[in-house]
């Protein structure tokens, strides 16, 4: 039975649906009414090992007409559609903070369902600090906190920094995009022997955890595992 705090905070402070804008109840998560968080399309698959986009089949490159790869490992929780989509977009863009840990739950199931090993530091993908002040937060940096916090792999979010701005890789060709973001990250310290799971929120043709992940080898990392929460 519902407390009578409850009852009133749920009265006095609405929560709606990010997806649908339904009023949520206090005791549920938060993010996503259950007809909503019901419908996402979790894939929990292995990926490309350039681009990331899933595949049920086999396992190595995909058809993205890319063969050299820096990432040992790629898996995608689901698709960039529908309710996952539009999840990201609240989270990412209007300052949604709090879906963090909704995408973060999804990422560790992605890890306890598809990686069968412990690694040793998870790491986001960086921002400049211009971007990151502008945006409020480095979104792949609350992601990676929160499978931190889910997994209890240690997270080190300083190694990795990107140097420079660039353009939005979303606005970009996929030639584009490549050249965009090479030689713009670097790697602060040595990272001999150690396993790396870096993390995203979405990757489309892979450039961006490529460029990362590239230079985290060239830092003596033996593996880097990517995650997102979402290909396309």
């Amino acid at each position: 039975m519902k407390s009578f705090l409850e009852k009133g905070i749920n009265f006095l402070f609405p929560v709606n649906c990010c997806c649908c804008g339904g009023e949520l109840k206090l005791s549920f998560n938060g993010s996503l009414c259950s007809g909503c968080s019901g419908s996402l399309e979790i894939i929990n698959s292995a990926g490309c090992l350039f681009c990331g986009k899933p595949f049920k089949e086999f396992y190595g490159i995909h058809n993205c007409g890319e063969i050299k790869t820096n990432i040992d490992d790629f898996y995608v929780a689901g698709y960039y559609s529908g309710n996952i989509r539009k999840v990201i977009i609240e989270f990412k863009y209007e300052r949604k903070k709090y879906l963090g840990k909704l995408l973060g739950q999804l990422l560790n199931d992605l890890y306890l369902t598809r990686i069968n090993e412990r690694l040793d530091l998870i790491m986001p993908v960086p921002l400049t600090g211009e971007r990151k002040r502008r945006r409020g937060y480095n979104q792949a940096e609350v992601l990676a906190r929160e499978l931190s916090n889910f997994s209890g792999i240690k997270m080190k979010k300083r190694i990795l920094i990107k140097t420079r701005e660039t353009e939005t890789q979303s606005l970009l060709k996929k030639s584009e995009r490549l050249k965009n973001i090479r030689g713009v990250f670097k790697a602060k310290k040595k990272l001999f022997g150690k396993s790396i799971l870096l993390v995203d929120d979405v990757a489309t043709t892979g450039a961006t955890l490529q460029s990362c992940s590239g230079e985290l080898k060239k830092s003596g990392a033996e593996k880097v595992t990517a995650v997102v929460v979402a290909h396309g």
